[in-house]
């Protein structure tokens, strides 16, 4: 019976010891996690988190502002540059500009000495095309030396052509000349065609202005051009050798003036004086 008391207490001693260990080691645990779980002093973190947010934002704004200030500096930069370059390249174009003004004067000062200065002497005489003029009350000089008229104009009776020995209406005259005799403008005048035909041989035709045509046949050595404006008493060609229509009459210029379509006598033109 005592043996049995002794295992009971020792027994209960076992289970207040178990108590008292399990008690330690949930003081234990609980000590533990408590230091685990303890937050760290917050006004730290606040002074931390304010210097460091305060530092950061004075970083980040003095970084702004230099920034900023290079942004303006560059863009300041730029812009002068910019301004640099348009007023350069306004100045570049603005010598431009003088430039083809320029060449556009010299162009047109060209111009008109190229329509005042064509073959024949046109410049010193004044001579253009805007100032050709002819009428039934101009005059014509002598294209050659001599005044010798051989075949009289007559378009409305006819006349003896010893050459072809037959009667004829004649809308032209003839000059005697000698071959090689030298042929001049009897007014001033645009050389409007170069031509031949066999009755004429080579011939030049003169615009005199106001639909006045002068026409040279039976010449030789051409010194014009169409289209070149001579004065009156300008070198046109020489007398040629007279063409088979002509042999009997021998060397002579033939000389033929329209007015209009119209053949008119070029004796009621020439000066005789």
């Amino acid at each position: 019976m005592r043996h049995q008391k002794n295992i009971f207490r020792d027994k209960s001693f076992m289970v207040m010891a178990g108590v008292s260990v399990l008690a330690l080691v949930g003081i234990g645990a609980g000590m533990i996690l408590q230091n685990n779980t303890k937050e760290p002093d917050s006004g730290y973190i606040s002074d931390l988190n304010g210097n460091n947010s305060s530092d950061n934002s004075e970083d980040i704004r003095g970084n702004n502002d230099n920034n900023s200030g290079n942004s303006n500096q560059n863009i300041a930069a730029n812009s002068g540059a910019k301004k640099s370059n348009d007023d350069e390249k306004t100045s570049e174009e603005s010598a431009t500009t003088a430039n083809n003004e320029e060449n556009t004067s010299d162009s047109s000062s060209l111009t008109a000495n190229e329509d005042s200065s064509n073959d024949g002497g046109s410049s010193e005489a004044g001579v253009s095309v805007s100032n050709l003029h002819f009428s039934s009350e101009s005059t014509l000089i002598w294209p050659v030396e001599t005044n010798d008229v051989i075949m009289d104009f007559s378009p409305d009776s006819t006349i003896y052509f010893a050459t072809l020995d037959k009667y004829k209406t004649n809308d032209s005259i003839c000059i005697r000349s000698d071959v090689g005799t030298p042929v001049y403008a009897a007014s001033a005048g645009i050389v409007s065609d170069i031509g031949y035909n066999e009755e004429i041989g080579n011939s030049v035709s003169l615009d005199l202005g106001d639909n006045f045509t002068l026409q040279y046949g039976q010449i030789k050595d051409i010194q014009v051009e169409e289209g070149d404006v001579v004065a009156e008493g300008d070198l046109l060609c020489y007398v040629a050798n007279p063409t088979k229509y002509y042999s009997v009459e021998g060397p002579n210029l033939y000389l033929k003036l329209y007015d209009g379509e119209t053949a008119v006598d070029p004796l009621d033109y020439l000066d005789f004086e």
